[in-house]
């Protein structure tokens, strides 16, 4: 509560504390009671140490009090032998837990009964303070002095005796605030006309308050300052995050402030959505006791036309403010797994579809995310690889937003915790086989590669029956660098089917399509080494420049196949499928066509005489790599027809 209560402060808005200070105070009064009855018990300890020690532990818990030590004080206590003094092993601890629980006590007292009685109550604690420091000596306190400390006696102005009054100001302080309750809102000193302001916004806090699930939080004060209603909302109990908002007529200011400037923002965007609503800049300001000293500051208005828009206005207000809670904690675990837009994207969307990311965390955040990848997963993600990474920004983001949403309406509609994990499981593993479609990108850079291999061999042998022989170098050298990159494709493709479960079929597409690219490449090199009046005008030229056509429209055909496959729905029908089909078709006729060609050009050259052995050798080569160039292709195609239609 200190940081809310700094802020608070910082914004001149502590009245709207002031329920939550009474029972504060009243808190702080039980405690005091406990540890005036612990050194009280501790010197009747002292005076009779073989007596067994009496045990206040049950004391001690129901005031609340955690520190188990000190339930060893009473029997560790001691009389001295010297000066008859008390022994008390954390004496001044203990008068120093009792002093600050007097201030608490004073704080709402002082709120309510102004200046000058806050300067008296502070004065006879300031007092009391200075006698204890002089009584006090380390764990040393004499027996007249402790007398005084613990006394109720109205003569003796100590701890005891001011605790005593401040109790009897906190009943009064406590009439006066006559605290009711309207719609879950701690309310006290209002107007008859705030009632059905104050009913709106509890109507949307309720509404959504049952996204926050086993989170503390969404407690709401109601009080009037002057001529407006004041509303405060604690938002989270465990986040130094306050929001107030001031009504006066048919206006409204809504203050928020936090110590995540990011937060602010979505909250911003949230509250902006269906009113017009007026936003200052938002501004660092500094107190003591937060992060780095530091809040951030953003207020906004909204002018409603009447009382009905300005009650639909706070109802989307209080129903938004459950997607605060933990919104930091989920950022920086979304983030792990997606860039920081889709995060942030993903928690926008989440709190439009009134699902949040709580319960995402309650059942274990990222614990739950990692779960789900190593159930799926063929392979687990190296060390500083993201999920965006292995299958792609667009996947891993989907991916995201169902565990979001499966979570969310898990938990509301009381699902067992086994099957929401298995449900966000089989969510990611859709996100995966979607993924698959994300091989087909490199697919396609590869394709395009095999084109312009297949138009370098067209070229080159073009360039033979000329003096263009310096051209086909050109394209050799030209297809060796475009060889290497559809090798580095592969590669690519290699590493992400590595995370896809159907990647292996994806594979055998793209080794067919590179054995083209080989064979192409090994093809052009061979169309150098033919010597210059080895193909001459005549049947040869023509069976070459068939060749030649023939491989570039197996190149254009698996071209226009992949392009096809990188729009086409895995296991579906559809345009896309169909031109898919298309191609494959093409690949096969061009596939069949080079086979009769590499018969002619064989049958061409058996014909001839006196050839040189050398030449012939290179020639047969070269026009069985087109042959095997296309047959690749073939194989290829057919993969992919297989992967696309699913079959």
């Amino acid at each position: 509560m200190q940081e809310k209560r700094t802020i608070l402060e910082a914004l001149d808005r502590r009245e709207v504390l002031l329920p939550a200070l009474v029972h504060d105070a009243l808190d702080a009064n039980a405690r005091i009671k406990y540890y005036l009855s612990l050194l009280q018990m501790a010197a009747a300890h002292a005076e009779a140490a073989d007596a067994p020690a009496v045990d206040l532990a049950a004391e001690r818990e129901r005031c609340g009090i955690a520190d188990q030590d000190l339930d060893g004080i009473v029997a560790g206590a001691r009389r001295g032998l010297e000066d008859d003094a008390y022994r008390i092993p954390r004496l001044h601890e203990v008068v120093a837990r009792v002093e600050s629980d007097l201030g608490r006590m004073i704080e709402p007292v002082s709120m309510v009964e102004g200046a000058e009685a806050a300067d008296a109550w502070l004065g006879r604690l300031h007092a009391l303070h200075d006698q204890h420091e002089a009584a006090c000596g380390g764990d040393r306190i004499s027996p007249e002095a402790l007398g005084w400390l613990t006394s109720a006696d109205p003569s003796r102005d100590g701890a005891h005796r001011l605790c005593l009054d401040l109790h009897k100001e906190l009943e009064v302080v406590e009439s006066r605030i006559a605290e009711t309750s309207i719609g879950g809102a701690r309310v006290f000193a209002l107007a008859e006309p705030d009632r059905p302001l104050v009913e709106a916004f509890m109507n949307g806090v309720q509404r959504t308050a049952r996204l926050k699930f086993d989170h503390p939080g969404l407690g709401t004060t109601a009080t009037r300052r002057g001529a407006r209603l004041v509303l405060e909302n604690d938002i989270g109990t465990t986040d130094a995050h306050v929001l107030v908002v001031e009504i006066e007529g048919t206006d409204a200011i809504v203050t928020s402030a936090d110590v995540h400037v990011q937060r602010l923002a979505f909250f911003r965007r949230m509250v902006s959505q269906g009113f017009e609503v007026a936003w200052e800049d938002t501004h660092s300001r500094r107190a003591r006791g937060l992060e780095d000293d530091v809040f951030f500051l953003c207020k906004a208005s909204f002018r409603a036309s009447d009382a009905f828009e300005l009650g639909r206005f706070l109802e989307h207000l209080g129903s938004r403010l459950v997607f605060l809670i933990d919104w930091n904690k989920a950022r920086k675990m979304l983030q792990a797994f997606v860039p920081k837009a889709e995060a942030l994207s993903a928690l926008d969307w989440a709190a439009d579809a009134d699902l949040g990311q709580r319960a995402l965390l309650e059942l274990g955040g990222e614990r739950l995310l990692y779960d789900a990848m190593a159930a799926v997963m063929r392979t687990p993600l190296r060390f500083g690889e993201r999920l965006d990474d292995a299958i792609g920004v667009g996947p891993a983001a989907d991916f995201v937003r169902s565990a979001l949403r499966e979570t969310a309406e898990g938990l509301l509609e009381k699902r067992s915790r086994s099957l929401i994990r298995e449900r966000v499981c089989a969510e990611l593993a859709t996100a995966f086989f979607t993924a698959g479609d994300r091989l087909v990108e490199p697919a396609r850079r590869h394709a395009a590669l095999v084109r312009e291999l297949a138009s370098a061999m067209r070229d080159g042998l073009a360039a033979l029956e000329g003096s263009g022989r310096e051209v086909a170098r050109r394209q050799a050298a030209l297809a060796k660098e475009r060889e290497h990159a559809a090798d580095e494709i592969v590669v690519e493709v290699r590493s992400l089917a590595r995370r896809v479960p159907d990647a292996p079929a994806f594979e055998r597409v793209m080794e067919s399509a590179d054995d083209a690219a080989d064979e192409i490449e090994e093809a052009i090199f061979l169309a150098t080494l033919l010597p210059e009046s080895f193909v001459a005008e005549g049947v040869l030229a023509e069976n070459l420049r068939r060749l030649g056509d023939v491989l570039m429209q197996a190149g254009d055909a698996w071209a226009a196949c992949v392009e096809a496959a990188q729009h086409a729905r895995r296991g579906a029908g559809g345009f896309e499928v169909r031109v898919v089909l298309d191609g494959v078709d093409r690949v096969v006729k061009a596939e069949r066509e080079a086979d009769q060609v590499e018969r002619c050009v064989l049958a061409d050259l058996m014909a001839r005489e006196g050839l040189d052995g050398r030449a012939l050798l290179v020639m047969t080569r070269l026009v069985h790599h087109v042959e095997s160039a296309t047959d690749a292709l073939l194989h290829a195609a057919l993969e992919l027809r297989d992967y696309v239609t699913g079959t």
